[in-house]
């Protein structure tokens, strides 16, 4: 995906995007910090490419949430909320 937006960036300019991680994301320390630095990677590409942060596309990184349904159902109204704000 990372490459896919450098490449073609063009969808951005027609939609919102929602990108959080959270610290436990893979099942290792090594892994988190790799999918964090990846995740950090991607907001600065929508940003680099024209979208503005909090209009165009949200990046959150949230303390302790994991890779599951608990932790995205937590923040899930956020998402909601950011993605079809009129």
């Amino acid at each position: 995906f990372l490459r896919t937006v450098s490449v073609w960036p063009g969808w951005m300019r027609r939609c919102r995007v929602w990108l959080d991680v959270g610290d436990r994301e893979a099942g290792s320390r090594a892994g988190s910090i790799a999918t964090r630095r990846r995740c950090r990677r991607l907001a600065g590409l929508f940003a680099r490419h024209g979208m503005r942060a909090r209009r165009d596309f949200a990046y959150t990184e949230v303390p302790e949430a994991g890779h599951n349904e608990a932790a995205w159902g937590a923040r899930f109204d956020r998402v909601l909320k950011f993605l079809f704000a009129g």
